[in-house]
């Protein structure tokens, strides 16, 4: 069991830090690279490798304290995690070398007095997107963590014996229980 929470606990910070590290490389490209921009993905870095520590760490008895005022911290985390930056930080290394491989580096062009050009903006604005999308799945977490829903179906089945008539089965699913869910919300 060690030797598995070793391994997740490593590839959590080659994952998290790589990705931050060619973000950083790519953003150290620009001319002039924005300084800001990278101290922000730095930052990003270091809380989500920090919420993730302190939910594999925490001892049980922090739970209802984290559940309570840190769950969409811990949400984002999760998302983080678990669904995102494992293809963003491969793809976005597939990603360079295609462009590395296929497109001549010249000298990097300033920017213009004017302004940052489109292609600039977008290149900006990207740099936010998975966060945003993190963050925006953990609102929703956020939101509908206490939409719970009772739903009655009734179901005809030709042949039932009688004493089966009006039988209730229950189904419950989707509960999460863990950091997230406690033993007040499982009652």
């Amino acid at each position: 069991m060690s030797t598995r929470l070793a391994l997740i606990l490593c590839l959590a910070l080659l994952l998290n830090d790589g990705f931050a590290l060619l973000q950083v490389w790519l953003l150290q490209r620009r001319s002039p690279w924005p300084k800001s921009l990278a101290v922000l993905v730095c930052l990003w870095n270091l809380s989500m490798v920090s919420l993730f520590f302190l939910q594999v760490f925490a001892p049980l008895s922090w739970h209802a304290f984290l559940r309570e005022r840190f769950y969409f911290p811990m949400a984002v985390e999760m998302i983080w995690n678990a669904l995102l930056v494992d293809l963003l930080f491969l793809g976005s290394i597939l990603v360079v070398l295609a462009i590395l491989r296929l497109r001549p580096q010249g000298p990097p062009t300033p920017l213009t007095p004017e302004g940052a050009s489109r292609r600039n903006f977008l290149f900006t604005i990207l740099y936010g997107a998975a966060p945003a999308t993190a963050l925006g799945m953990g609102v929703h977490g956020l939101e509908s963590s206490h939409d719970l829903r009772v739903r009655d179906i009734s179901i005809p089945i030709a042949g039932l014996p009688p004493e089966l008539e009006d039988f209730t089965i229950a189904h419950v699913s989707d509960l999460h229980s863990g950091i997230f869910v406690g033993a007040d919300r499982l009652k």
